[in-house]
């Protein structure tokens, strides 16, 4: 089997009964079921082009992942406070796409707490989730509150930051490290810290606290090989056997490769018939 395209950040589902997560390798008009080769050896090639996955012109450099310079500085999607939520502009008619914002950024967002390599909190849209979660490398996860903005939820978030971790350490999450907490326990904890908090009214008036529903996730990794990382912009072509998936990492016997760190670049991928 051989695809060529532009890839993009592969898509995930999840089984809530048996908690198993599958991998879609998509480019800009092919998908393949990537879980169903672990075993086989796969080989991807960067062919040294670049589409601004907006624009779509042909770009040098990747920044973001995935967008030309000229998209980087003017789309609102690339500006610092979609990082950093907590230091949203758009109430001072700074945002650089109104209507982007509007539609992305002034919606309901929601505060979950995930182990992936250790507890931390952090935030996403309803329509993101588990996807979030999954994109993280998370076993377990909790929604624990609602709040009318993404501003807002960064307000929390940061506020949560003083006691929790917002990062994922993503060497600890590709070796599966056990979770050792009570992910209930943690949930009851930060809704308690919320509700004592000193934010301000307007975003304590406007949480909701999300009825406990811990979610697990089984990710397609029979088999652990080296966490090296692999650096297809540099190396141009890597190849191996393809142990498992976890996050938007293929694990090969060969290293770890972060798919979505290559968006928009022109990659093919080949995988043999025999595993």
């Amino acid at each position: 089997m051989e695809t060529s395209g532009q890839v993009r950040k592969m898509q995930v589902e999840h089984d809530p009964a048996t908690h198993q997560v599958s991998y879609t390798w998509v480019t800009h008009h092919t998908q393949i079921d990537l879980s169903s080769y672990i075993g086989r050896h796969i080989e991807i090639q960067w062919h040294g082009q670049i589409y601004c996955q907006a624009c779509g012109k042909n770009t040098r450099t990747s920044f973001n992942q995935g967008f030309c310079y000229p998209c980087f500085t003017k789309l609102a999607r690339n500006d610092r406070c979609v990082m950093s939520p907590e230091l949203c502009h758009f109430d001072k008619g700074t945002c650089r796409e109104p209507e982007w914002g509007l539609a992305h950024c002034m919606q309901k967002h929601i505060v979950y707490l995930a182990w992936s390599s250790n507890l931390k909190v952090g935030l996403t849209k309803p329509s993101q989730i588990p996807i979030r979660w999954i994109d993280q490398g998370a076993s377990h996860a909790i929604a624990v509150c609602s709040v009318k903005s993404r501003y807002h939820a960064g307000l929390v978030e940061t506020f949560l930051k003083q006691d929790y971790a917002d990062r994922t350490n993503w060497r600890k999450m590709l070796t599966g490290e056990a979770i050792n907490v009570d992910l209930l326990e943690a949930y009851k904890d930060v809704v308690a810290k919320i509700q004592s908090s000193d934010l301000p009214s307007e975003v304590k008036d406007g949480v909701e606290i999300i009825p406990p529903e811990v979610m697990q996730f089984t990710y397609p990794l029979p088999f652990q090989g080296p966490i090296k990382s692999l650096d297809l912009a540099k190396e141009r072509e890597v190849k191996g056997h393809l142990l498992g998936i976890k996050g938007q990492y293929l694990l090969l016997d060969s290293g770890v490769i972060n798919i979505r760190k290559y968006t928009s670049y022109d990659i093919s991928l080949s995988v043999s018939e025999d595993a």
